[in-house]
């Protein structure tokens, strides 16, 4: 039985979409993800009595569970199912891959031409660009085992988050510190960086780096910055991209 609410919630109209870069081939050209918003049964209910048709909602409620339990009885009949001209569950076979002499059974549905068209003028709310950038979401002293922005000098740190993996030309890619004023205003040209460069680092993972502070990063206060050429996942690496994170607090150094 499908769950009865007494409030019955109507869903917004449009798509919000995120393009993504295709990194398996760089010829190829960017493909579009689109956030999902589900109309469950009260929201459909809610888009009836919109027509004020005078149908108690509990009746289309029990009226709807029928037919779920119907089309649920033709399939497990093995029949495909036409679901009121909107698109049709069919089964489908396979072998199993560690017993080919066994099968599995399962279900797939293909939309009618009439539910495309539905979708075919659909406004677009929002587009945006995925974000592949890495994201600093905390740091560790090794040394004083706290959680925090203030390290120790000649000892290690822990930096958490995604993305994080260090590859990349070494020219260009590291774990850099830029010396920088208490309100964290810092030289964004980089001269005066010091980098660990991904050779020195001891953990790197996309969700976490760990590294000894060298000596030439001494006491004072610091931006940190991430700079790498590996993919989102962590696995490649693309040579054109250089993907940057800045930390979001000062770091201090003692």
């Amino acid at each position: 039985m499908n769950k009865m609410n007494l409030t019955y919630e109507d869903t917004e109209s449009g798509v919000n979409l995120t393009r993504h870069k295709s990194y398996f081939n760089e010829a190829a050209a960017d493909y579009l993800s689109v956030q999902r918003k589900t109309a469950d049964i009260e929201s459909l209910i809610a888009t009836i009595q919109k027509k004020d048709t005078g149908i108690n909602p509990y009746m289309i409620m029990y009226c709807a569970t029928l037919l779920k339990e119907a089309v649920i009885t033709k399939l497990s009949a093995g029949n495909a199912v036409d679901v009121f001209g909107l698109g049709t569950f069919y089964l489908i076979a396979y072998p199993q891959k560690d017993d080919e002499s066994k099968t599995t059974i399962s279900v797939n549905f293909t939309p009618s031409q009439e539910a495309r068209d539905a979708v075919s003028g659909v406004d677009i709310s929002t587009l945006q660009q995925e974000n592949t950038d890495p994201v600093i979401t905390g740091l560790k002293n090794l040394y004083t085992k706290q959680e925090g922005d203030v390290l120790s000098a000649g000892y290690s740190v822990r930096v958490s988050g995604t993305r994080l993996r260090i590859a990349g030309d070494e020219a260009a890619a590291g774990v850099f510190f830029a010396p920088c004023t208490e309100d964290g205003t810092y030289n964004s040209a980089g001269a005066d960086w010091i980098q660990i460069k991904e050779s020195a680092i001891e953990t790197n993972r996309p969700t976490a780096l760990s590294f000894f502070l060298p000596s030439s990063v001494t006491a004072g206060t610091y931006r940190l910055i991430i700079k790498t050429s590996a993919g989102a996942a962590g696995s490649r690496i693309n040579k054109t991209l250089v993907r940057t994170a800045l930390y979001g607090s000062v770091v201090t150094v003692v």
